[in-house]
């Protein structure tokens, strides 16, 4: 990529600030390409998305750094449900109940968390949690 997109915004530096914390402190080696993208997003859309990859490990890292979770040793068996894309209460309303039957496991109860997008900063998201 030849032309690097300019992150102006202070929120933006910010941004890219905590992204890069995260890699650094999470990834051994972080490719190129990948904080290209970050940044790019960042310039683009005043955000930026994690990959599937990249969301599981921050759901396990966050709950294994959680001090005050008795829970937190068993963070690598963590299922994460990324349901990003529902856009819908109703959808919203369907992965919930996909997630209680996942995480009860027919009386075997696993640990489990299904993360939500965030929403958009056009306002595009049309349920509220």
């Amino acid at each position: 990529m030849n032309h690097r997109p300019v992150v102006q915004a202070p929120h933006h530096i910010e941004m890219l600030r905590e992204a890069m914390g995260f890699f650094a402190n999470n990834f051994d080696e972080m490719r190129r390409e990948r904080l290209e993208e970050i940044i790019a997003e960042i310039s683009e859309k005043s955000m930026y998305r994690h990959t599937d990859g990249e969301l599981a490990l921050g759901a396990k890292l966050a709950w294994r750094n959680h001090s005050r979770c008795i829970g937190r040793l068993q963070w690598q068996s963590l299922v994460v449900a990324d349901e990003r894309s529902c856009v819908t209460a109703a959808e919203v309303f369907e992965a919930c109940l996909r997630h209680i039957r996942r995480a009860t496991n027919g009386g075997q109860i696993r640990p489990m968390i299904t993360i939500f997008s965030p929403g958009n900063p056009d306002g595009g998201c049309q349920y509220r949690i």
